[in-house]
């Protein structure tokens, strides 16, 4: 099983004079590979991508990046199932706009219940530059 996730982040960004300028930011899309490594601990990794599709200046990055991502999951707790994804993106081509490398972490934390149904959270990322 290999899970795709797309994300299309929509922030809100202060400009020169106070004004908040909206919109869509950048796309980011990764596909990661499940390899079960033991009863408890998953671990998934596969490349990740962002492509600028910004709506506005202020609200994308304007750099094509791309890298590896990983997650490590834990489900040993009976009905729970904890970890963390981590992404390394760097800035693809030439640009008028600087390049980046950054790193992003995110945690997860999933409550699993009867029928199939669950609740979940995943952490704001937080980005190295």
């Amino acid at each position: 099983v290999a899970p795709v996730n797309s994300e299309i982040d929509v922030p809100e960004a202060k400009v020169p004079g106070g004004q908040l300028n909206g919109g869509f930011g950048d796309t980011q899309v990764f596909d990661l590979f499940i390899l079960p490594v033991s009863k408890d601990i998953t671990l998934g990794i596969g490349p990740v991508a962002i492509f600028p599709t910004a709506t506005a200046r202020t609200t994308g990055q304007g750099r094509y990046q791309a890298g590896p991502a990983t997650v490590v999951l834990y489900s040993g707790i009976p009905k729970w199932q904890l970890g963390v994804l981590a992404q390394e993106l760097f800035s693809i081509g030439a640009d008028d706009r600087p390049s980046t490398h950054q790193m992003i972490y995110q945690p997860i934390i999933t409550r699993h219940f009867e029928k199939g149904w669950y609740a979940g959270f995943r952490g704001q990322p937080s980005v190295i530059d």
